[in-house]
């Protein structure tokens, strides 16, 4: 009986669990401040905004920083959401279907946070960055494209709201700043290959290098990984054709490549990647076979693998 009732107690309290679980991912949102973009945003677009996070007791934080094409008044109606956790920023990623970081920046009440989206509506992704007092620059949240919770944003973008979560009412977002922002870097903060190193090693400042891949090699994946919020990057082979997802495919005895690199204003940069594939020969098949005592039999032939050799008894070495 003593341990039925232990039982008991213990699926009781599971189920007390579960269902402040269940209350607080089902709770309402509450809207802390909310404004429009005029026009929509409909393109590729870089939204900055200055946030403090306001905590009136200890409580658990969930708030969060939401663009939308509508009025937020359920958690599904935003497109790209930057979430406050005790854990740390994340942004919403539905092709996950869950919140998402990279890299952990915790959030302190009171303390002015700087909040980067970039955003591309027509792709429906975005990208988010944040920037705290004791940081020295911007940190992406989470280094991917994040894609949209509600992708039905008919001509654009056209709102920006902030809200916490109306389980705890003792915290909220108070927002000083949403402005639009251009950026006007082209240059690439990082270049790598799969295969091969570049030479000269990179630098943002050197736009020309020389890649030496082993004999055999038909393609190499080249990352290249932009400075500039909102930069776009496209790679070109030398007859001009695009180059997918960074996947170089060459024959013979390599390939020239461009990486052309779009700032958000549009001003453009080239990248250029001389690949050479090194000297060999694909026919493994011998030339000739020879032994110091007596002869193959049969007599070599490339086309033929077994061979015989007969030699003297006593012999030991060939």
């Amino acid at each position: 009986m003593k341990r039925i009732l232990i039982h008991f107690r213990l699926w009781i309290l599971m189920l007390l669990i579960s269902m402040l679980s269940f209350s607080r991912l089902n709770a309402a949102l509450v809207v802390d401040s909310t404004g429009t973009f005029d026009p929509p945003l409909s393109n590729i677009h870089i939204v900055y905004a200055e946030v403090i996070y306001n905590q009136v007791d200890g409580t658990y934080i969930d708030c969060g920083f939401a663009l939308s094409a509508m009025e937020l008044s359920d958690w599904g109606h935003y497109a790209t959401n930057i979430a406050f956790y005790e854990a740390g920023l994340a942004v919403r990623n539905q092709a996950t279907n869950n919140f998402v970081r990279t890299n952990v920046i915790h959030v302190v009440p009171g303390e002015l946070i700087k909040l980067w989206i970039v955003i591309n509506v027509p792709a429906q992704t975005y990208r988010a960055y944040a920037k705290t007092g004791d940081m020295t620059e911007p940190l992406i949240i989470y280094d991917g494209d994040a894609t949209f919770r509600n992708t039905d944003v008919g001509s654009g973008i056209n709102r920006w709201t902030a809200f916490h979560n109306s389980d705890n009412n003792n915290h909220y977002l108070t927002v000083n700043t949403i402005t639009l922002e251009t950026n006007s870097d082209p240059t690439l903060e990082s270049l790598t290959s799969s295969v091969g190193v570049l030479d000269p090693n990179f630098s943002t400042d050197i736009l020309e290098y020389n890649l030496d891949v082993p004999f055999g090699t038909t393609s190499i994946q080249l990352n290249a990984v932009p400075n500039g919020m909102g930069a776009v990057v496209n790679m070109y082979d030398g007859l001009g054709n695009e180059i997918e997802n960074g996947l170089v495919n060459f024959t013979g005895d390599g390939v020239d490549v461009e990486i052309i690199v779009t700032a958000l204003d549009g001003t453009q940069l080239s990248y250029y990647v001389a690949i050479f594939v090194g000297e060999g020969a694909s026919d493994a098949r011998l030339k000739n076979l020879e032994v110091s005592v007596s002869a193959v039999d049969p007599l070599f032939d490339p086309e033929i693998f077994n061979y015989t050799v007969v030699v003297p008894v006593g012999t030991a070495t060939v």
